[in-house]
């Protein structure tokens, strides 16, 4: 049974109630964790990944406008918004992750990840340099009625391995960090409860990465904005750990 492709003015408005949720809970985030004090890299790679939302949702808004409505420039300027704002959400939105799990450990496995930071930040950097010279090196795109790069096999595969390889860095980091506790059994399910809702934006990063494989156009943008809203809850969700036990951090 095929799958009905979502309208442009369906996913403005999925955008336009994702998006705000998404930024909301990130402004709540912060606020809780500077009313407690406890601000730190996390709160500000969760930052970044707001400021990137905001570059998802422009672009967002100027592609799904109709075609007439923006000239050739501001059109390119919206599908890259788009496409690197992303990026600009979901890997800081990991890195937001990783670093509360690093506020939480100690000794030689805080020092793993601390590497582990390192190389989710050339990964992204990498990423987002790969839409750029795919797109710039097929420059039919821009000319079209509908400006939308044909990202292709390379930048899925890369995505998709990515994205599984860091979503399960971030599941299995927090749970063997939280198992070596030998007290307080009932709360330390719970946090690994929390840590481990992380499966759910693998399973749409994989429908995404399939949606750019596949060429399925708006279908592409749609899992995206699914995507984003899902990790938000992700990193937000991470911050209770630091407030429920403030005693583990070591910063």
């Amino acid at each position: 049974m095929a799958v009905t492709a979502p309208t442009a003015s369906q996913i403005r408005i999925v955008s336009f109630v994702c998006m705000p949720i998404a930024i909301l809970a990130t402004w709540l985030r912060l606020y809780l964790r500077a009313k407690r004090r406890k601000l730190w890299w996390d709160d500000f790679f969760a930052f970044i990944s707001m400021i990137g939302i905001c570059f998802l949702w422009t672009g967002i808004i100027i592609f799904t406008s109709s075609p007439d409505s923006h000239p050739r420039r501001v059109k390119i300027f919206g599908y890259y918004c788009v496409d690197n704002g992303f990026y600009a959400t979901i890997w800081p939105a990991r890195l937001s992750i990783l670093l509360t799990v690093i506020r939480l450990a100690i000794g030689r496995f805080r020092l793993l990840l601390r590497y582990t930071v390192v190389a989710f930040l050339i990964t992204w950097a990498i990423l987002d340099a790969q839409v750029w010279w795919t797109c710039e090196n097929q420059p039919g795109w821009k000319d079209r009625e509908i400006v939308q790069c044909m990202l292709g096999k390379d930048v899925a595969i890369a995505q998709l391995i990515t994205d599984c390889l860091a979503d399960l860095i971030l599941i299995i980091a927090p749970i063997y960090l939280l198992s070596t506790l030998t007290t307080m059994r009932a709360l330390r399910i719970r946090l690994m409860i929390v840590f481990s809702s992380t499966i759910f934006t693998t399973i749409f990063s994989l429908v995404h990465a399939y949606a750019i494989l596949k060429d399925l156009g708006y279908m592409e943008f749609m899992f995206a904005v699914v995507e984003v809203r899902r990790a938000f809850s992700d990193h937000f969700y991470s911050t209770e750990p630091i407030i429920l036990v403030p005693r583990w951090s070591s910063v």
